[in-house]
């Protein structure tokens, strides 16, 4: 493959001694099926800063990829002189093999042409064996292709935080994201977007070690998706077995001593498989093991042989990874404590006693005018307020709260087994972030249609969808049947006030309702543990919800604040029995054209008392387009947004959830006109 010389040479300069490493080599490529997963963590912040570097520009070529190897570790190339005609046709048959039967799959025919590896582990046993390629039976056109494209297929669809074990990886990777490397400067997990007709360069334990640390090989793995299958076919680049890795005399003198000691690249190699077929109980042999400054004695020293064994006393134990509830938190961690000037000052919020409350029902002392008027003021002036007289059952509500106590109550183990994630996304989680800061919060999250179709990606000009299903607790069915219809209470409410908010408005009643034929719609169990430190910390940080409405039920305790629209204050919102706080979204927002607000509001955190709540996100459709209405702008009110797709718009606010991005996720804002 031509694409492996060029990037070889160019990385290294002059220094052509190089070439006879790998000569002859071992590289190889392994077949893996379909496996799709509900755990996985998908969406990372984007890795922007990975360089793209064009291969047909050879002006400081070798600098540009000189500086993404010591930076990276990663780079991505174009203008590479493989053939996407080529590509796609061997895309093309390794779906048609994957395809295929399990038992099709494994009738395979042995390749008559070996490559020699170790025989053993043992640093000593100098005795070799063949192995050879197997291909399947009655299907001579996919070797004949993938010989042609130099390398075989691996369906990557789950694989482990690793670096890779030779000198380079060459990886072509279609549209669906999944890859994620370690960033070298900060040790963040970032995604790597594919780049259209790219390849993936990534170098591997032994350019690292020949180079003596100048460049880098970054740890990496590959995230599932439980929706959309994802091929790969990357190419290890590998050098023969007789080959010993260790710093380059060149590139080391009394002032860079070499950093690794010397080994055997089969002897390397033939360990570091054993980990791909059974659980070792304790880390495969990495590059680390050689460090110069390790102990002579070392398990992976060349006088002593690999041993697939060791005491118990020194495997480390998993228990602390799995025991993730927050309440058990005595202290705060870093991600929980908020920029001094976002702190909330628990001692001097005024109550919101401006906060509208309106009641729904219409007699002879308030007409639908009065009503229409009520809403009006309060969607423009504070964007929030509560309702009573709202045909809510308290029954089903009361029974709602008391299975979010039981399911909170519950042990970690048993929370997790629903566990949501970037790929799974209704669920249980503890670990959620808000404006790159983690929330002192758990939740149970639920589509009120299920299933519910989202778009597959954020990118805009991705047009593919994702179904995804709710995941509830098998342990009480009772959870499920109250918390759905509950849900269809919140739904008939939502669309009462909607025809209400749109008429006052001066729009038809019914003037929005085709958003929501095919809602994305969903409802929250938030549980508020105590924390230690309330006052470093936030139950939600600052946001605006980016929907349509938001209905929330919140208990006694309190803790929701608002910023006020007329002075920017944190004002608390006062729990009012038997009533629900109805807050506008970011959609609401745009389609009055600023008429109505959509206020940013948060939630405290109260150091004795734990807090439940219970919040309905009404959400439009995925196709729905997100613009100030006609009917509500004109000439001299022209509209102040562009237009924008809701999907998208949802996917890419969710792309914040999991971790700290370091920028802030997206917001309506970004779609402001310039005046």
């Amino acid at each position: 493959m031509e694409i492996i010389r060029d990037v070889q040479l160019l990385m290294l300069g002059k220094l052509a001694f190089m070439k006879n490493i790998w000569e002859p080599s071992i590289s190889f490529v392994t077949l893996q099926s379909p496996w799709n997963s509900s755990t996985g963590l998908i969406n990372k912040v984007e890795a922007a800063g990975i360089p793209v570097i064009d291969l047909s520009y050879d002006y400081d070529l070798p600098s540009k990829i000189g500086n993404a190897c010591q930076a990276w570790g990663f780079f991505q190339v174009i203008n590479h002189g493989i053939p996407s005609n080529l590509r796609r046709t061997v895309k093309v048959l390794v779906k048609e093999f994957f395809d295929r039967p399990l038992e099709e799959k494994g009738k395979v025919k042995r390749d008559e042409d070996p490559i020699l590896v170790p025989a053993w582990c043992e640093f000593e046993d100098r005795e070799l064996r063949e192995l050879t390629s197997q291909w399947a039976a009655g299907f001579p056109e996919c070797r004949s292709v993938l010989e042609d494209y130099a390398s075989a297929p691996e369906l990557a669809l789950g694989v482990g935080c690793h670096k890779d074990g030779g000198t380079l990886t060459v990886l072509f990777q279609d549209s669906v994201l999944g890859l994620q490397i370690q960033r070298r400067s900060d040790d963040e997990w970032i995604s790597v977007r594919p780049v259209p007709d790219s390849y993936v360069i990534n170098l591997g334990n032994g350019m690292q070690a020949w180079t003596n640390d100048k460049y880098w090989s970054a740890e990496h793995r590959v995230v599932v998706n439980t929706q959309r299958e994802k091929f790969s076919i990357p190419l290890f680049f590998f050098p023969g077995h007789q080959v010993n890795v260790k710093p380059l005399d060149e590139l080391t003198g009394e002032q860079n001593p070499p950093l690794y000691k010397e080994f055997s690249w089969g002897k390397f190699f033939v360990p570091r498989n054993h980990g791909h077929f059974k659980n070792l109980n304790f880390e495969n042999i990495q590059i680390d093991h050689f460090r110069a400054s390790d102990n002579e004695d070392g398990p992976y020293n060349n006088s002593q042989s690999f041993s697939l064994q060791r005491d118990s006393q020194e495997q480390t134990s998993l228990k602390t990874l799995l025991n993730s509830d927050i309440r058990l938190m005595g202290s705060l961690d870093s991600d929980f404590v908020l920029e001094p000037e976002h702190r909330p000052n628990l001692n001097s919020a005024d109550e919101a006693e401006g906060v509208p409350l309106i009641d729904l029902s219409l007699s002879s002392a308030q007409t639908r005018e009065t009503l229409l008027s009520e809403i009006c003021r309060a969607c423009r002036d504070w964007g929030f307020f509560h309702v009573v007289n709202h045909g809510i059952p308290s029954n089903v509500r009361d029974r709602a709260m008391e299975l979010a106590k039981w399911f909170f109550e519950q042990e970690s183990e048993e929370k997790t087994k629903v566990r949501k994630d970037e790929v799974s996304l209704m669920g249980y989680h503890d670990g959620e972030y808000t404006k790159n800061v983690r929330d002192w919060k758990e939740v149970f999250d639920f589509f009120l249609q299920d299933p519910t179709v989202l778009p597959a990606s954020a990118d805009f000009d991705d047009g593919e969808v994702m179904i995804l299903a709710n995941r509830w607790p098998l342990n009480s069915p009772e959870f499920r049947d109250v918390l759905e219809r509950y849900a269809k209470e919140f739904e008939n409410l939502a669309f009462r006030l909607l025809e209400l908010i749109s008429t006052s408005l001066g729009l038809p009643a019914d003037r929005l309702n085709d958003y929501f034929k095919e809602h994305t719609s969903l409802i929250r169990l938030n549980y508020y543990p105590p924390c230690p430190q309330p006052e470093l910390a936030l139950g939600i940080n600052r946001h605006k919800d980016s929907g349509a409405l938001t209905i929330l039920f919140q208990d006694a305790v309190g803790g929701l604040q608002v910023c006020r629209r007329s002075d920017g204050e944190w004002v608390s919102v006062r729990p009012v029995p038997d009533a629900y706080v109805v807050n506008l979204g970011n959609s609401m927002q745009v389609w009055s054209n600023d008429e109505y607000w959509s206020a940013e509001h948060r939630v405290v955190l109260n150091r004795e008392r734990e807090r439940f709540s219970i919040p309905f996100f009404f959400l439009p459709a995925i196709n729905v387009p997100i613009k100030p209405l006609e009917e509500l702008t004109s000439k001299e009110d022209p509209p102040k947004y562009r237009e924008f797709n809701w999907g998208k718009f949802l996917v890419n606010r969710m792309l914040g959830d999991y971790q700290n991005l370091k920028v802030e996720d997206i917001q309506m804002d970004n779609f402001k006109v310039e005046p």
